[in-house]
């Protein structure tokens, strides 16, 4: 027969087991690094209760120990972790999980394969969203911050595990499509000036989890602003100047300022980019991040080469001025 104040005792008895291990993993650490050792243990958390009905109990005690230093181990986050550390060795981990295969085989097959073109749309929408809207306030902010909401929604895994065990299709297939559906939408508002608020607050209300949500954590800049412990991390402003920029190619210089422009604001940089006109191509865009000018072709008159690097000058040092 089951035995709920044995199991508790066993569960507490893990949970210490589990917390001397890792202050004995740490201690073997810290001896071979130049910082502090870091764990990370990564678990699905429904999963405590769900499959373990001790779980909880398991992950309580867990953190009464670890809180009282008798194991030498401290509970942190990845983001307090990497604001003492910001340059860490970078690692390419294999994929795996506890799914089928030991793979990604239940979450990327033909029967759901299909979910992804349209979230990875959407997350780059965000990130761009965030950095165009960096101070975003009153509707423009809430209407970002519930965009952020319906893309964390959409990426949920159960959908795509859904689909592939067929145990409620129609429903996952239904709730992929209305989150992804809702944000396509609020980012359209958002670009043709029209904040619809009574639409606004009817998604507002049927999908009101995370009411703390910031959609600025998506931003490319926020690693530089947030991550930094001890000072007030400020992203750089770089402009860069060049004649050729992609589409317009010519020789190598537009290919290795294409690459270091997205580089620098891959490390959250507010890079800008003044160049040339290219054909069927706007005089703005937010390019992975990058922001990219082009001068006025109007402006480029002239026929005689000198004149027109001129002209090309006087239009960047303008657009630069702006």
């Amino acid at each position: 027969p089951y035995q709920p104040d044995l199991a508790e005792q066993r569960a507490n008895m893990d949970a210490r087991n589990f917390a001397f291990n890792r202050g004995e993993q740490l201690k073997y650490l810290s001896g071979r690094m130049d910082r502090k050792p870091i764990v990370v243990a990564p678990y699905d958390a429904e999963l405590f209760g769900h499959w373990w009905y001790e779980g909880p109990i398991w992950l309580e005690n867990l953190c009464r120990a670890c809180d009282t230093g008798e194991y030498g181990v401290k509970m942190t986050t990845p983001a307090n972790y990497l604001g003492d550390y910001m340059d860490n060795q970078v690692v390419n981990l294999a994929a795996s999980s506890w799914g089928e295969g030991g793979y990604n085989l239940v979450w990327l097959n033909p029967a759901n394969d299909w979910i992804y073109r349209h979230i990875h749309r959407a997350e780059t929408a965000m990130v761009d969203l965030a950095d165009l809207y960096p101070s975003a306030g009153g509707a423009v902010r809430r209407l970002l911050n519930q965009a952020a909401r319906e893309l964390v929604l959409a990426q949920s895994s159960d959908w795509a595990f859904i689909i592939k065990t067929a145990t409620a299709v129609q429903y996952a297939v239904q709730r992929i499509s209305d989150h992804i559906g809702r944000f396509n939408t609020l980012a359209l508002r958002l670009s043709e000036g029209e904040i619809n608020e009574d639409e606004l607050a009817d998604f507002e209300k049927k999908d009101n989890i995370f009411p703390e949500m910031d959609y600025s954590i998506y931003s490319r800049h926020y690693r530089v602003k947030h991550l930094r412990s001890g000072e007030k991390g400020e992203a750089l402003k770089i402009v860069m100047l060049s004649w050729e920029f992609p589409p317009r190619t010519v020789g190598g210089l537009a290919r290795h300022g294409n690459d270091l422009s997205r580089a620098l604001a891959r490390l959250g940089q507010n890079v800008h980019v003044i160049t040339c006109p290219a054909p069927e191509t706007p005089s703005y865009q937010l390019l992975e991040g990058v922001h990219v000018h082009r001068v006025d072709q109007s402006l480029l008159t002239s026929k005689d080469f000198m004149e027109w690097v001129g002209q090309l000058n006087a239009g960047m040092v303008q657009l630069a001025g702006e």
